[in-house]
């Protein structure tokens, strides 16, 4: 008898979870979310994300909501700006997949250095070192051809480059808390630096409205003020700074590594932080700036808040990594989460999405720093909708003491899409592979995750490659490393191009429009190569 009533006992547990459980599915469906924007805003993509059981069950977050206005943001449209041959952030879009404009003519044969400009040098002490000048990590240049009326209103002077409707200006953030402007072709100043509180180590955003704006995130601080600002570029000031020592942080440092991106419709600005807060910002015109709101999550174990990666986005939804090795994507319009993964390390190098004619997916990769000395580093691609694996590339990687201080291994460099006749392939950087400190550059089908070729690097690098092409579609890739080689590679097979020893350190990722390619270096330099 004991043993039938504990046997109907048993069914009769087994039937109320399973009524239980269904009774949960119900309740967490959602409507399904459309990656396109509403009918103000150019379609982005037909694909569709699945519901919330994707979310793991201790991701918490909170939107702190600043403004009373509504926001108008309905989502990117699927060109990050109208002008496309302009590279206005990191990596040229809101993908991160765009580094580079333009064709070489001819199959290259060699690489020799252009130009060279000089930037000034902060000496000042900070808690980290003297930053001096040049160019750290991101540190990518921007380029813009601006219209004639655009240049009068910056305060260019130079009246060849104002007369030349083809000339272009290169924009970028340097250690030694400047901002420079100059002339791509010749490497001379076009106008008057704007100077912040500290040293810029990242990448900045110009307004892909093209109006004027620009968007600086700080690196280090210097004792005074440290955040982000937004600059109007027409007056030479900073018009909003926001500051990273936020009271609603949940971490003290306030760098502003990561790139922000701009929506060109609403004029709405995400910026994420390393104090662990994801700002959203909206500028209207250069007159009329305001802080939106303040998104902030946790997990029950976070090893350290904060997000340097770079966002990529698409429609409503943004994809973000950070230093506790999250990777999760939020609804940018609900200020909710979507989904999140365990990337199981810091994460710094940006997120970069691909688009294909059914599906969406993600290419992420992580660092061996809280694992260090040595653990295994891994490149992986995701599906976009719901966070799911689909497959890895890994190689073990070393954290290692310079100057007294841990350096992360693994990847820090951003990953690299191929296109044209290297469309499915993806490129990788594993950094300090060996007690050599080496990289390790790692082509990937990225249909079938299978190794296609690896090319071994001199010295450990954290810069991004770039892809250049031929009139043919033909690919190559270009890329350095901290000892000061530069290499340039087929991007089919991997046969080396050309490479060369040069005497500067290489942190920060280039681009390139046709054959010249613009990166600067640490020290106090901003270097030009021509590809011939």
């Amino acid at each position: 008898m004991n043993r039938l009533f504990q046997i109907l006992l048993l069914f009769s547990l087994i039937a109320f979870f399973w009524l239980f459980a269904i009774g949960e599915m119900e309740e967490t469906k959602l409507p399904k979310k459309s990656f396109e924007a509403d009918s103000t805003v150019q379609t982005i993509t037909s694909a569709e994300f699945l519901p919330k059981p994707n979310l793991d069950y201790d991701f918490r977050w909170q939107n702190l909501v600043i403004s009373q206005s509504k926001s108008t943001f309905k989502g990117f449209s699927k060109k990050y700006t109208d002008k496309n041959e302009n590279i206005l952030c990191f990596r040229g879009n809101h993908f991160r997949d765009a580094p580079t404009r333009g064709n070489l003519q001819r199959k290259p044969k060699s690489v020799t250095l252009d130009w060279i400009f000089k930037t000034r040098k902060d000496t000042s002490n900070t808690q980290h070192e003297r930053w001096g000048g040049g160019t750290g990590w991101t540190g990518q240049a921007l380029l813009i051809r601006w219209s004639e009326e655009m240049k009068k209103q910056l305060g260019i002077r130079d009246q060849k480059f104002l007369s030349n409707s083809k000339a272009r200006e290169v924009i970028v953030g340097s250690l030694s808390g400047h901002v420079y402007y100059l002339n791509f072709e010749t490497g001379d100043t076009t106008r008057t630096p704007t100077l912040l509180d500290g040293p810029i180590k990242g990448t900045v955003s110009a307004d892909p409205r093209l109006n004027g704006l620009l968007y600086v995130g700080q690196g280090i601080s210097t004792g005074r003020r440290f955040g982000s600002y937004i600059i109007d570029m027409t007056k030479n000031e900073v018009i909003r700074h926001q500051s990273g020592r936020d009271p609603d942080a949940d971490r003290s440092w306030g760098a502003f590594d990561s790139n922000p991106l701009i929506d060109k419709n609403s004029g709405t600005v995400f910026w994420p932080s390393e104090n662990g807060i994801i700002y959203s910002f909206k500028s209207k015109s250069r007159n009329e700036v305001k802080l939106e709101s303040k998104l902030k999550y946790s997990k029950n174990v976070m090893m350290r808040y904060g997000l340097e990666a770079s966002m990529a986005a698409t429609g409503r939804f943004g994809f973000f990594a950070d230093n506790s090795g999250n990777v999760f994507c939020m609804d940018l319009v609900d200020k909710t989460p979507v989904w999140n993964q365990n990337n199981y390390d810091d994460t710094d190098a940006s997120l970069v999405l691909e688009q294909t004619t059914n599906d969406l997916f993600l290419y992420t990769g992580n660092e061996v720093d809280f694992r260090a000395p040595e653990a295994v580093s891994i490149f992986r691609k995701l599906n976009a909708r719901n966070g799911k694996e689909i497959w890895r590339v890994s190689r073990n990687c070393r954290g290692t003491k310079i100057a007294d201080r841990t350096n992360s291994g693994g990847i820090l460099a951003t990953p690299l899409l191929g296109k044209k006749n290297c469309k499915d392939m993806a490129y990788v950087i594993f950094s300090r592979m060996n007690e050599k400190n080496q990289s390790e550059l790692v082509a990937v089908n990225r249909k079938t995750g299978k190794e296609v070729f690896s090319f071994m690097m001199k010295a450990y690098s954290w810069a991004s490659p770039i892809d250049l092409y031929d009139t043919r579609g033909n690919m190559y890739i270009f890329f350095t490393d901290v000892r000061g080689h530069i290499y340039l590679i087929n991007g089919k097979n991997g046969e080396l191009i050309y490479s060369e020893k040069t005497n500067y350190t290489f942190e920060s990722s280039p681009i390139a429009f046709d054959n010249r390619i613009v990166v600067g270096v640490r020290g106090n330099k901003i270097l030009s190569f021509l590809v011939d």
